[in-house]
């Protein structure tokens, strides 16, 4: 799929202040780009608790307070009660971006 990307790009973000509530700030790890996907946040994290096993084996899955989750349709997905997923849709706004790729890496397989 990468070939369908036409000039991809990512960024550090850095601090990035609301203009409007200057008080409000958020710092995602950066900012991805490219022609087909438009602008998006990037957010990734790399949990020490699974650090030697894949990020979307059964054992990672089964933790309660692991990030991801499977849906009804059993497909993994970052879950809705977790801190990371208020952390990214805070960030949304701040940011004026509407959406938010989420990368969790381990040793052992990214997500």
């Amino acid at each position: 799929q990468k070939e369908k990307h036409t000039s991809f790009e990512t960024r550090l973000s850095g601090l990035i202040i609301n203009p409007l509530y200057p008080w409000i700030a958020a710092s995602p790890n950066g900012i991805s780009s490219c022609d087909c996907c438009g602008t998006k946040l990037l957010e990734i994290k790399c949990p020490y608790t699974i650090r030697d096993i894949s990020p979307v084996s059964d054992k990672a899955l089964s933790n309660r307070t692991y990030c991801l989750t499977k849906g009804v349709d059993h497909q993994v997905m970052l879950s809705r009660k977790h801190k990371y997923y208020t952390q990214i849709q805070c960030q949304l706004p701040v940011a004026d971006i509407d959406t938010c790729d989420f990368v969790c890496w381990t040793y052992d397989g990214m997500f």
